[in-house]
């Protein structure tokens, strides 16, 4: 499956959206030419529900045919550089999932899954950023940067639950055998979705910073140390999303000693970045509020 996996990453052109969601973004465009600026501070919102077409934004601006002189690594950065009918022309020709119905059982649910924790994780990231660390994290272009590495980081489990459906529902979803041994034999049967995220980036010629904190989101004590603090927070962001262990770990598969482990991960982290628990609170009430308006302003 690795070989099949290898060879579809550097021939595919798109990943696929969820209808629904681009439906929604395409009723943007009717007020595009009357007020450009309003415009895009809405796609901008509605694009961080669509990690596929997010990626697909920043993969074109960053191509050769545009040859900008630095890399673009903002979603509304390569909105504002591309003009009005390239805009509408990438909305509408984007494709999207074909049939949900006839893929895995499960698949509809965990793509929507999948498109909550983006939007979950980049919620935590925004508001580490600006609310909790403030200037003490990193800056300029690289907060932009890391913000939009936190809308498509999982783009790699997009990618194998739309083009290797059956084999990823089944690793993703309850097992039914309830084995410990058993999920784990399964979790092994294909990259590592970071790795194969950070494959589609640097494929797509996207920002190095942003393929390595990608690269780096479940283990940032591995990355190079100029990335490390990003790789941190997007890890940090990653824990404390509760649609992470909805979708990745539904049920109890780690040993009291791989959580112990994990936990000593999450606090050294918190504690190297400067964040005390009523901070880590604060940011849990703030993703779940934030997360449940975008739930009713989207309708999913």
């Amino acid at each position: 499956m690795i070989n099949d996996i290898l060879q579809t990453l550097y021939t595919i052109d798109h990943i696929p959206s969820h209808p629904t969601i681009k439906e929604k973004i395409k009723g943007v465009l009717t007020d595009l030419d009357e007020n450009r600026e309003r415009s895009i501070e809405g796609l901008t919102r509605l694009l961080s529900y669509d990690p596929a077409l997010s990626i697909e934004f920043l993969k074109i601006a960053n191509s050769e045919s545009f040859g900008f002189k630095r890399k673009i690594s903002s979603i509304q950065n390569a909105l504002q550089l591309l003009d009005n009918m390239l805009i509408e022309l990438i909305i509408s020709q984007h494709p999207v999932i074909p049939d949900l119905e006839a893929y895995h059982a499960d698949t509809e649910k965990m793509f929507l899954q999948l498109i909550n924790h983006s939007m979950e994780v980049t919620i935590i990231v925004e508001y580490i950023l600006n609310e909790v660390l403030g200037e003490k994290a990193i800056s300029g272009d690289s907060r932009q940067e890391l913000i939009t590495a936190s809308t498509i980081h999982d783009i790699g489990t997009f990618f194998l639950l739309i083009y290797f459906p059956d084999r990823t529902a089944e690793i993703l979803r309850r097992s039914s055998e309830g084995e410990k041994v058993h999920k784990k034999r399964y979790s092994t049967a294909i990259p590592d979705h970071s790795l194969i995220s950070s494959v589609l980036c640097e494929y797509w010629t996207l920002p190095s910073s942003i393929r390595s904190w990608i690269a780096f989101h479940h283990y940032p004590w591995s990355s190079d140390e100029s990335f490390r603090e990003g790789a941190e927070i997007l890890y940090l962001a990653d824990s404390l999303s509760t649609s992470f262990y909805e979708l990745y770990y539904p049920d109890d598969i780690y040993t009291i000693d791989e959580r112990i482990i994990m936990r000593r991960n999450l606090i050294e982290i918190t504690e190297k970045l400067g964040i005390d628990i009523t901070q880590l609170a604060e940011i849990r009430v703030h993703s779940t509020i934030q997360l449940n308006e975008l739930h009713a302003e989207i309708g999913i």
